[in-house]
């Protein structure tokens, strides 16, 4: 009867400490397999481009940086480009998901007439990197065709805005017109676009993740009337306009 009670009330301790364990774990991503560049692959374009990612506790990209360029811009946009496709789950802290950002390596490499790209966490981060089933057509068009010259009598930021919004590829259906989301861009000297995040969300995750990819795909934006492109704008997107 001892030895019973006393298996008893061990089990009965057991349990509180068990409902006391909580998960912790880095960020996880999946993504389907990236495009190498057409244009890349023609040039024998190559090299390694690591991002810096801010994933949110919500599950959505909050900030795509080019931490080191492989050199090319087109292979840092294939790379920046596939992260909005991928699906996240955000880092744990006591089963609680919170706001966290981690750092992705990508190797584009050629080989004979095949191309090959590695992707795989930077050492040390507690994230993991996973390819599978593609979560997008990976033969979809990257983008439409160059939209025509803008108009002279439109604005820096209209001309910014219209070319983002000619990089959307699907029309989007059933968000409302008076939606808007900011989007933050982080230029080089050259136009070249080295970072993406949303500066202020719309409300709308679609709507929020539509920008984003968008403004990824149009990899450089145009000088300003003097011949230079401000290190960093804001630009307001809505559905509508």
């Amino acid at each position: 009867m001892i030895k019973i009670l006393i298996i008893f009330i061990s089990l009965f301790c057991l349990v509180p400490a068990m409902a006391q364990q909580k998960e912790n774990r880095g960020v996880s991503i999946l993504c389907p397999p990236p495009n190498y560049p057409k244009e890349s692959r023609k040039l024998e374009e190559e090299g390694a481009v690591i991002l810096q990612i801010r994933v949110n506790k919500d599950a959505t990209v909050g900030s795509i940086t080019v931490e080191q360029s492989s050199g090319f811009q087109r292979l840092d946009a294939a790379a920046m480009e596939l992260i909005p496709n991928c699906q996240i789950n955000p880092a744990l802290r006591d089963s609680e998901p919170y706001d966290s950002s981690t750092r992705l390596r990508f190797n584009f490499k050629l080989e004979g007439k095949n191309s090959k790209i590695q992707s795989n966490p930077i050492d040390g981060d507690k994230n993991r990197l996973e390819t599978g089933n593609p979560l997008i057509n990976p033969s979809a068009p990257r983008a439409p065709p160059a939209p025509p010259a803008p108009s002279a009598s439109l604005t820096y930021t209209q001309r910014i805005t219209q070319k983002i919004k000619s990089y959307i590829i699907a029309p989007v259906n059933g968000i409302e017109s008076n939606l808007s989301a900011d989007v933050e861009i982080k230029c080089a000297e050259d136009g070249n676009i080295i970072g993406v995040r949303l500066f202020e969300s719309s409300g709308n995750k679609i709507w929020d993740e539509t920008v984003l990819k968008a403004t990824i795909r149009v990899i450089s934006i145009p000088f300003d009337n003097a011949g230079r492109v401000p290190p960093v704008l804001i630009i307001r997107l809505k559905p509508k306009d």
